[in-house]
């Protein structure tokens, strides 16, 4: 067993199963096929309340025969809401096991979350917590000025690049620029100003959209359709494996224009397929994508913005493999490789406390 296989077996980490739905899931899944010796309890179902309550209690049973096996870290991966309360009653217990602690914060709306509850409240979970790890600068400085945490890391998530890369191609200028959108389909994610975008009479039968995901499905495509722009846009259901692979290579360009996030997974996806990406500048979408380089960046709630950003896609149709270039460059430091080394230094620094 060599050092770092040796380190990553005494991490017990905490999180969704890897084929859930969401982004923590998809960072589990990847750090599931990535990291030696990994190991993930995970808290809750997708068949509901009652299910999850089962698989939170099997959670708590198994920790000690883990902590038992040379288990030292629970490394816990949690979002806002729900998700924090179950995490929240396994910090605790697994304080009580002699476990050291290390919050991982997901949520793009953890602040919103804090001031609904209170910060007194969270507080009182982080300080049972050796260290914390969060997906952005930003995000640092607030755990760091809200909580006086003293131990908090910047961690990106992992992306795994395709195993066959295929180049952005170089359409013809008569060709529709081919967006897509992957995710959770509500007013959170820009959905709604992405079809006022595609609405602009510039726009029109010069762009394809896909959209993959879930959630308001009916009323998105209703919204689309209310708008002209039903014939332009193309549903395609939940994606995952050899799906998800197909379309980061088909399309042109990732767009993401998010009122609230955190590092979302499918902008690193798109990065590692060598594919622009339009996105708002919500979280730590800033750090990821480059203005004028890896793609465009608006504000969120700017349709304004977001429709220049297309135009000028579809003006130049030389713009999105030049972009496609520069993203899977920059998106280096995301990979497998790099983001081990770095877990594995805040793991040995956990242990040493």
């Amino acid at each position: 067993m060599n050092s770092l296989e040796s380190l990553f077996k005494q991490v017990l980490t905490i999180g969704p199963s890897p084929g859930a739905r969401g982004g923590i899931a998809s960072v589990i899944q990847t750090y599931s096929g990535q990291l030696p010796a990994f190991c993930n309890l995970p808290t809750n179902s997708v068949r509901g309340t009652a299910a999850g309550a089962f698989v939170l209690a099997g959670a708590m049973l198994r920790m000690p025969f883990h902590r038992l096996r040379g288990r030292r870290i629970l490394h816990v991966h949690s979002a806002s809401g729900k998700s924090f309360i179950r995490k929240a009653m396994l910090i605790s217990w697994g304080r009580l096991l002699g476990y050291k602690i290390i919050f991982h914060a997901h949520s793009g709306g953890f602040a919103d979350y804090v001031d609904k509850v209170g910060a007194d409240r969270v507080e009182r979970v982080l300080k049972k917590c050796d260290a914390e790890i969060v997906l952005s600068e930003r995000w640092r400085e607030y755990f760091t000025d809200k909580f006086g945490c003293s131990d908090v890391t910047v961690l990106p998530n992992m992306v795994v690049p395709p195993v066959r890369y295929t180049p952005a191609r170089q359409r013809s200028s008569d060709e529709p620029l081919r967006l897509l959108f992957l995710g959770k389909i509500c007013r959170d994610k820009g959905v709604y100003d992405l079809i006022k975008a595609l609405a602009h009479p510039d726009l029109r039968g010069k762009v394809h959209l896909t959209v993959g995901g879930n959630d308001e499905v009916e009323q998105f495509l209703q919204a689309a359709r209310d708008a002209g722009v039903g014939d332009a846009v193309e549903y395609v259901g939940w994606v995952s494996g050899e799906k998800k692979d197909k379309l980061l290579t088909d399309t042109d360009i990732l767009v993401l224009p998010s009122y609230i996030e955190a590092m979302p997974i499918t902008v690193l996806e798109a990065m590692a397929y060598g594919r622009a990406v339009i996105s708002s500048r919500a979280g730590a979408l800033p750090e990821l994508v480059a203005d004028g380089v890896t793609g465009f960046l608006a504000e969120a709630g700017d349709v304004e913005a977001l429709t220049a950003a297309i135009r000028r896609h579809v003006a130049d149709p030389t713009l999105a493999p030049a972009q496609g270039r520069a993203a899977r460059e920059r998106v280096t430091p995301y990979l497998p490789a790099s983001v081990t080394e770095a877990l594995a230094a805040i793991y040995s620094r956990v242990l040493e406390k």
